[in-house]
C-alpha cells in the first residue's frame, strides 16, 4: 500500500464517493484506478502474467485484506459474494497444457461478460469484484478467444445452473431469472484443456500410440489413422486388467445380494463395460432391479418402485461407507436412486444405478458398431478427449458415454454421401461437425435416417395436436421429435438428440456444459488440422519458414492424437498398474483354482 496521503486521496475521488466499499477498496488497492479507467475506456479483462503482475502494480502487495474485506462485507450489507456461487475464498487455478500463448485472467465471473452488464449496486460491484481477485482464468489470448476455465469452478457453475434452472422452471407460476442469472446460464464457452501429467517435463512417458517407427513418416491421414487404430489397442484393457473389472462388479454384486434383504433383487452390467467399449480406467455401471417389476409397468408406477427400492441403497450405501473395500461412497436418491464408490485396492469407480434396463440402447450400439467400420476405435478417442476434461459425466453437465456415442454416429450418417470410411477421416468430420452445427435452431435424430429436425417454441407451436396426429399416423418418431424439441427459455443452446431406442429420450437434455464441449471440439479441431498441415510440408516450403518458425515446429511433438486426448498414459498410468496387479492376482488364484480342481478329478 503506498503513503497514507496517497491512499486517501484515492479513497476521495469523486466517482468513488457515491460507494463506501467501493472507496475503501480504492484505498487498499493500488491498481483499482487503473482498473476502472481500463473498463470505463472498454480495454476489457486485463492479461498479465503467471506471476500475478502486469509490470503496472501488484495486486497482492495493499494492505491488510482479511480485515478489509471483512469490513467491506458488512457495509455490503446482503451483497454476500457466496450468493453467486462463486468461492468464498482460496484460490482455484487450472493449468493449461502450455500450448499457445498463456496468460492470467484476473477476475470472476462478472469479468468475462460483456462490457455494461453490471449489477445495480455498486458495492455489491465492489464485493464481487474483491473475490474475482482470488479466482484465476487461464485464458488463450491468441484469435478465437478460446479460453479454459479451472476445472473445480466450472464444475460447481454447471451444478449452479442444473440447480437454478430447475427451480427456475418448477416454480409456480414460473420465476423469470434476473439479468445476472440469465448471464450465468447463458455462459460464455470456454476452451477445457486436458488433465495435466503428473509427472514433470524430464519425466515424460512416451505416447503409447506413437511407438511404430514407421508412423513417423508418410502422409499425416496414413499417421492420424494409425495413432488412431494404436490408441485403441492402448486404451483397451488388458486380459489382467479385464480380470480385475469383472472381479470388482462381483464382489459388488455379491454385497448387494447379502445386504439388500430381498430374494428379488437383481444386479446386472450395462454400458460401456457390457458393449465392450470401455477403456481401461472407465467406470464400472451395475443396474439394481426387483425382477418383480415389469417393464409394462406405467410411468407413474415404476417411478414409486424406484423410490421405494431407492431406501434400501440408502442403507446398502451405509453399509458400504463401513466396508473396507470400498471408499468415497455417495448416496443420491434422485429419480434414479444412485451409489457412487471406489474398490480401495482398485481404484475402479463402481456406479450402482436403480434404473429402467438399457437392453434397447445396447442392441442399437451392437447394430452401429456393426455397420460402421473403425466405430469403436473413434469413440475410444472422443470417450478420452471428453473424460480428460470431466466433459462425460452427467452428474456435472457432461453428455454421458451411451450419448456421445450416439452424436458420434449422427454426425457420421448425417452426410449427402456415404459416411467417411477411414477412422481419420471419422474423427476429423466429427470435430468438424459439431463445430458447425446450429444447435439452437436444429435437434439430431438417427431412425429412420440420420437428418436435424427443427426446434420449436412451446408456446407459439401447438405441439400437443402435432404429437396427436402423429400418433394416429403411427409415426412414434416424429412425435418424439415434436416432444423433445421444445426450445427452453433459459437454455436454448441445449443439444436436442433423439435416442434411436426411445423417441421420448432427449440425449442432451442434461448436457448443461455443451458449449464447453462444443467449443473443446472445435479448438481440438483446430490444433489437429495445424498439426497435420505441418507434418505434410514438402522440403521446399520448410526452406520458406523462419527460424523461429522451424524451431517451434521441430519442438512440436509429433503425436497428432497428443492435442486431443492430451498425457492421458501418464494421468492414468498410477490407477492402471494397480489395476493390472489386482487382475494378475486374480488370475493366478484362477489359475491355482484350476489346477487343484483337475488334480482332485484326476484323484
Amino acid at each position: 500500500m503506498g503513503s497514507p496521503g496517497l491512499a486517501l486521496r484515492r479513497s476521495c475521488r469523486a466517482h468513488n464517493a457515491f460507494s463506501v466499499a467501493t472507496a475503501l477498496r480504492s484505498a487498499f488497492c493500488t491498481t483499482h484506478a487503473h482498473r476502472q479507467e481500463s473498463a470505463a475506456a472498454g480495454k476489457g479483462p486485463t492479461l498479465v502474467r503467471e506471476g500475478g503482475s502486469d509490470g503496472k502494480g501488484d495486486e497482492g502487495s495493499g494492505g491488510s485484506f482479511a480485515s478489509f474485506e471483512a469490513l467491506a462485507a458488512s457495509l455490503g450489507g446482503e451483497a454476500e459474494m457466496g450468493n453467486r456461487g462463486e468461492q468464498k475464498s482460496g484460490r482455484s487455478g487450472g493449468r493449461g497444457d502450455g500450448n499457445g500463448d498463456r496468460g492470467t485472467l484476473h477476475g470472476g465471473q462478472s469479468s468475462a461478460r460483456v462490457e455494461g452488464k453490471g449489477d445495480d449496486d455498486g458495492n455489491a460491484t465492489a464485493l464481487r469484484n474483491i473475490e474475482g481477485r482470488q479466482t484465476r482464468y487461464r485464458i488463450k489470448t491468441s484469435k478465437g478467444s478460446a479460453a479454459n476455465l479451472p476445472r473445480v469452478q466450472w464444475k460447481q457453475e454447471m451444478q449452479w445452473v442444473a440447480q437454478t434452472v430447475n427451480r427456475l422452471s418448477r416454480s409456480n407460476p414460473p420465476q423469470r431469472p434476473g439479468p445476472l442469472q440469465k448471464d450465468r446460464i447463458d455462459y460464455k464457452p470456454y476452451w477445457i484443456t486436458p488433465l495435466m501429467s503428473p509427472l514433470g517435463r524430464q519425466e515424460q512417458v512416451p505416447l503409447p500410440w506413437t511407438q511404430d517407427p514407421k508412423a513417423s513418416t508418410g502422409h499425416a491421414m496414413d499417421r492420424l489413422e494409425q495413432e488412431i487404430a494404436d490408441f485403441a489397442a492402448y486404451a483397451s484393457p488388458t486380459v489382467a486388467e479385464r480380470a480385475a473389472r469383472q472381479a470388482v462388479f462381483e464382489a459388488a454384486a455379491a454385497l448387494v445380494r447379502a445386504e439388500v434383504a430381498s430374494p428379488d433383487t437383481r444386479t446386472e452390467l450395462f454400458g460401456s463395460q457390457k458393449t465392450g467399449l470401455a477403456l481401461a480406467h472407465s467406470d464400472i455401471d451395475i443396474r439394481i432391479y426387483d425382477a418383480a417389476w415389469s417393464e409394462d409397468d406405467s410411468k407413474t408406477a415404476a417411478s414409486t418402485n424406484r423410490h421405494h427400492f431407492g431406501y434400501r441403497m440408502k442403507q446398502l450405501s451405509e453399509t458400504m461407507e463401513n466396508h473396507t473395500a470400498w471408499t468415497s461412497v455417495v448416496f443420491r436418491h434422485a429419480a434414479f436412486p444412485i451409489i457412487t464408490a471406489q474398490h480401495r485396492e482398485t481404484g475402479i469407480d463402481v456406479q450402482l444405478v436403480c434404473a429402467p434396463s438399457t437392453s434397447a440402447q445396447q442392441d442399437w450400439t451392437r447394430r452401429y458398431l456393426d455397420e460402421i467400420p473403425h466405430l469403436g476405435a473413434v469413440y475410444q478417442v472422443l470417450r478420452c478427449m471428453l473424460g480428460m476434461r470431466g466433459l462425460i459425466d452427467v452428474y456435472y453437465g457432461g453428455i454421458g458415454s451411451y450419448g456421445l456415442f450416439i452424436m458420434l454416429v449422427a454426425a457420421l450418417k448425417r452426410r449427402s454421401s456415404r459416411y467417411p470410411i477411414t477412422s481419420a477421416e471419422q474423427l476429423r468430420h466429427f470435430l468438424k461437425f459439431y463445430a458447425t452445427f446450429p444447435i439452437r435452431k436444429y435437434g439430431l435424430t438417427l431412425h429412420p435416417a440420420a437428418k436435424p429436425f427443427l426446434k420449436h417454441d412451446g408456446l407459439k407451436t401447438p405441439t400437443k395436436s402435432f404429437i396427436e396426429a402423429a400418433h394416429r399416423r403411427d409415426d412414434p418418431i416424429r412425435a418424439g421429435q415434436w416432444a423433445i424439441s421444445r426450445i427452453k427459455p433459459l437454455q436454448p443452446y441445449l443439444l436436442c438428440l433423439q435416442d434411436p431406442s426411445n423417441p421420448t429420450n432427449d440425449l442432451g437434455r442434461k448436457s448443461n456444459a455443451i458449449k464447453h464441449i462444443i467449443m473443446s471440439m472445435s479448438e481440438s479441431s483446430g490444433r489437429l488440422e495445424r498439426k497435420m498441415r505441418h507434418q505434410n510440408f514438402s522440403e521446399e516450403q520448410l526452406l520458406t519458414l523462419s527460424d523461429v518458425e522451424l524451431k517451434r515446429l521441430r519442438a512440436e511433438d509429433p503425436s497428432l492424437l497428443l492435442p486431443i486426448v492430451g498425457r492421458c498414459h501418464e494421468v492414468y498410468a498410477s490407477q492402471r498398474k494397480r489395476v493390472e496387479g489386482f487382475g494378475q492376482e486374480v488370475l493366478a488364484k484362477q489359475r491355482s483354482g484350476e489346477a487343484a480342481s483337475k488334480d482332485q478329478s484326476e484323484a
